[in-house]
């Protein structure tokens, strides 16, 4: 729907596909899809960001894992010595209180990871959800154009003038497709007896 700007056809014209037939203002369509690409950009920048930063938290808890995994080799040898007496007390606690560190910095991390990991579904929606809405608005924009489908001539062009408003179910003119013809046969039930394929006919254009 929107307001005429150019009617390129007149009755009886002759047209092609792909030939403008009219135009309608694309101000409005314009202005719509300057938005939607606005917030197509904003989500998708927010994306690349997030999935960044789990880029980065991924690798933080690769290598907080690495130092959990060697402190506790360290605590299971600190403990046999502990037990064998060639080790100190306080050395095998060191150990441990080590250990119950790294864990509660593995279990954060962890945390951290799904929490940007659920940023980033979320984000990825809104980005398909923007997309989506995006092209709506293209296509729109593409419709203030219309073009002839198929080869043909224009026929029942109505008087309209321009910077009247036509709706999208409002019919303006129709084509008739010359590239495409069917017959509508009319025949008494007692002939169909004597019809056999191949048979030649006369036929009558009605245009």
């Amino acid at each position: 729907s929107g307001y005429l700007t150019m009617v390129n056809v007149v009755n009886n014209q002759v047209v092609h596909t792909g030939d403008l037939l009219f135009k309608l203002n694309p101000v409005d369509y314009n202005f719509t899809l300057e938005q939607a690409q606005k917030n197509y950009d904003s989500y998708k920048a927010q994306v690349d960001i997030t999935k960044q930063q789990f880029e980065v938290q991924k690798n933080a808890l690769a290598k907080d894992q690495a130092q959990y995994n060697l402190a506790e080799e360290i605590a299971k040898r600190y403990k046999e010595l502990y037990a064998t007496n060639t080790l100190s007390k306080q050395s095998y606690d060191n150990a441990l209180t080590n250990l119950k560190t790294l864990q509660a910095q593995l279990a954060m991390d962890h945390k951290k990871l799904d929490q940007i990991d659920n940023a980033v579904k979320l984000m990825q929606a809104k980005l398909d959800s923007a997309k989506s809405s995006m092209n709506s608005a293209q296509s729109n924009v593409n419709y203030t154009e219309y073009h002839s489908p198929v080869n043909g001539y224009i026929s029942n062009l109505t008087t309209i003038g321009i910077g009247e408003y036509i709706t999208a179910s409002q019919q303006i003119f129709g084509i008739v497709d010359t590239s495409q013809w069917w017959i509508d046969a009319n025949f008494k039930e007692t002939q169909i007896d004597r019809i056999r394929p191949g048979q030649k006919v006369d036929i009558e254009l009605d245009m």
